[in-house]
């Protein structure tokens, strides 16, 4: 499992400050088994303030789920990553750290995987295997990012034939308030978050 570094306690502290917020968000109630699935919630893309952060321990706290996963990403050099955007997250790097792991280490039961492409479903270990031995019908989806690898996560769930959602307060990019809008609207069009639920359903709020 991926651990926080010893300079980053404060800031855990910090974001931990949640517990005196009064937060709102609508989850799904079905009598499905559920997965709480965490996409690469990661130094190297934690913004200095981020309440989607906050929400997301919120939602830890108060929400139980049948599956735990927390999903890390990382990429090397002449990967498609580096040959085609320019840009690496090599997995030796202190940046590769996983943010959320204090907060989620004692969850039960808890699968960490590790990625190196958009979709959590083409981690290791096999994510999909995972949910069928937990016999999990139904994924809700958090962190980073809303337009890129969550929404890869969101479809591929979907496509996999789970009831998915994803919980728009717990998710963020570091690219801009115009770029998360943007993957909120489109996810909302494909019936894909919280708040476009079609089904006929009741919420924790």
């Amino acid at each position: 499992m991926s651990t926080i570094l010893d300079g980053q306690e404060r800031e855990l502290i910090r974001l931990s400050i949640l517990h005196q917020q009064s937060i709102t968000m609508r989850i799904p109630q079905s009598r499905r088994k559920k997965a709480l699935i965490l996409v690469d919630l990661q130094k190297w893309f934690l913004p200095k303030e981020s309440i989607a952060f906050d929400n997301t321990v919120k939602l830890l706290e108060q929400v139980p789920y049948d599956l735990y996963v927390n999903a890390s990403f990382y990429t090397e050099k002449w990967s498609i990553w580096d040959r085609q955007t320019e840009r690496i997250f090599p997995k030796n790097s202190s940046d590769f750290a996983n943010m959320m792991a204090p907060f989620v280490q004692d969850k039960k039961p808890l699968v960490s995987l590790e990625k190196t492409t958009k979709s959590s479903f083409k981690g290791t270990p096999d994510l999909q295997q995972t949910l069928k031995e937990h016999r999990i019908e139904e994924v809700h989806i958090v962190w980073y990012d809303i337009y890129d690898c969550v929404f890869a996560t969101a479809q591929e769930a979907f496509d996999l034939g789970y009831f998915t959602y994803v919980i728009e307060e717990c998710a963020d990019t570091t690219n801009g308030a115009d770029l998360c809008e943007a993957g909120i609207k489109i996810m909302r069009e494909l019936c894909l978050t919280i708040n476009s639920v079609e089904e006929k359903i009741d919420f924790l709020d």
